[in-house]
């Protein structure tokens, strides 16, 4: 009777372990698709913006694409930290956010102008890296996109509205993407 009991709790534990690695994790604590799980809420600009991911690494080029992944390949960063966030105002929209760390003001000013160009790459934002929200974006396919650098540090700001489609010379997105720049989940 007792081994029974105990193959069942083994067969349980490894059960939960595989769906829960068939989910792919996050390390936002925010599961992909939990509406219902409790985020942070964070105000800028006078807008509130619930937290609905944040991770960090030391490897950019992991987390990028095209030529941007080619350049942070041989040019590495010092950190990357990436924030995705949730408003209703002024409509339902979505902000995502990167910090990239660098060790001197040349890299920094090197990568803002690559990150800057057409059809260059950037990085990752957590939706495209899979670590999205039930109810939010699919992507951030024609996002208003913005770039602040400040010394050794480039900040990128993405917004699109969650329901409707978004254009990247939409004002009201473009306003949202450089409150984005201002915003940390850290």
């Amino acid at each position: 009777m007792a081994a029974a009991v105990i193959a069942a709790l083994v067969l349980g534990v490894m059960a939960f372990l595989a769906v829960e690695s068939s989910l792919g994790g996050d390390s936002s604590g925010v599961e992909d698709g939990d509406e219902s799980a409790p985020v942070a809420v964070v105000v800028a600009e006078g807008t509130e913006f619930a937290v609905r991911g944040e991770d960090g690494a030391d490897d950019c080029a992991r987390h990028s694409y095209g030529d941007v992944q080619a350049w942070l390949t041989d040019h590495p960063c010092t950190g990357l930290s990436r924030g995705l966030f949730h408003t209703d105002a002024p409509a339902e929209a979505a902000v995502s956010t990167s910090v990239v760390e660098f060790t001197d003001e040349n890299q920094a000013q090197e990568f803002e102008q690559l990150v800057t160009g057409v059809g260059r790459g950037g990085i990752n934002d957590l939706v495209r890296d899979g670590q999205g929200w039930r109810g939010g974006p699919e992507s951030f396919d024609g996002a208003a996109f913005v770039v602040a650098r400040t010394g050794t540090q480039v900040r990128i700001g993405q917004a699109v509205w969650i329901d409707a489609p978004s254009a990247p010379d939409d004002v009201e997105l473009t306003t949202l993407a450089e409150t984005g720049l201002t915003l940390s989940a850290r």
